[in-house]
């Protein structure tokens, strides 16, 4: 578990709570603290809440199927805690609100205390027992917060009808925003606010059929109309999300798509955003849910490339 992982897993968390308000707080870029805030309905906290396995929403493998939640095996934040000082403030309607700290892996501080409701997880020293991988966290940290808000943006685009607000500070300043999904329901929306509001005007929305799935795509419309106008984005920017979870593109896909745009404007960024809907079961991996798999994938893919093409052409 890397320090991308480990928000991606409290932002999945947040998001399962059903919060309406999701915020992550980056301190030095994580090196110092990373934090994740909700509203949502907070942790039951038990004697096994912190173990591992202990907030697993299956409890035999025949559940596994039917789960429609982000997170399933309840391991994140045990994991954290054996990689990190953790802090966690949790405040559910039905129970008190409670304060845990740990320290390798054991609570050394656990009390009741008045908190707003939804969750606050505080992460500090990430690594501090792991002296190369801590090294790597800070020789490497530009890097890495490009990484981490890559994975704020993408959390944002998906959380349907939920904000996402990213803060950062260094040396002990105040949090400023750098990122703000502003809660809109559609995707063209969230994309907008979460890059570049400017992004609104220049995006084509495309909604297509491809057999078994939905297909929801956004492009740059200067593609289409061979406007020379710039686009606001620095750097080719890919995106693809199945059934609401984002996956890495392949290499094939993510090739067509800057090869598209190098021939009909190629003065422009990149900007593609796939977002697939399937009633056929997909297969992610357990370990790694970025990677998935899916029967007929290759002929939806292939469908896909052919519609957009018409609409260039077309367009």
């Amino acid at each position: 578990m890397d320090v991308v992982q480990v928000l991606k897993e409290l932002m999945e968390n947040s998001l399962d709570s059903g919060a309406s308000l999701v915020q992550v707080y980056l301190s030095d870029g994580a090196v110092a603290s990373l934090e994740v805030v909700d509203d949502g309905r907070g942790i039951q906290v038990n004697a096994d809440f912190l173990s591992s396995g202990g907030t697993s929403k299956i409890q035999e493998f025949s559940h596994l199927p039917g789960v429609q939640t982000y997170g399933f095996r309840g391991e994140a934040l045990a994991c954290i805690a054996w990689l990190s000082d953790l802090e966690v403030y949790t405040h559910r309607r039905d129970q008190v609100g409670v304060r845990v700290s740990l320290e390798n892996g054991e609570v050394v501080v656990r009390e009741m205390e008045s908190l707003p409701y939804g969750t606050r997880v505080v992460v500090k020293n990430l690594f501090k027992h792991q002296p190369v991988r801590r090294q790597d966290l800070v020789s490497n940290n530009s890097t890495y917060l490009a990484r981490l808000t890559r994975q704020v943006q993408e959390m944002g685009v998906i959380s349907a009808g939920q904000r996402v607000v990213l803060y950062s500070r260094k040396s002990n300043k105040d949090y400023k925003s750098l990122l703000d999904s502003l809660a809109p329901s559609d995707f063209r929306s969230k994309v907008a606010a979460l890059f570049n509001p400017r992004l609104y005007r220049q995006m084509d929305a495309l909604h297509l059929s491809l057999g078994p799935a939905a297909a929801h795509v956004l492009l740059l419309n200067s593609l289409t109309s061979g406007s020379m106008q710039q686009s606001v984005l620095k750097k080719h920017t890919f995106m693809m999300f199945v059934n609401n979870r984002p996956v890495d593109m392949s290499k094939a896909l993510s090739t067509w798509i800057t090869e598209v745009y190098r021939r009909y404007n190629p003065s422009i960024k990149a900007l593609f955003v796939l977002v697939l809907s399937l009633d056929a079961p997909v297969d992610f991996n357990v370990y790694d849910k970025r990677h998935f798999y899916v029967h007929g994938l290759d002929d939806m893919l292939t469908l896909l490339r052919q519609k957009v093409e018409q609409h260039v052409e077309l367009n």
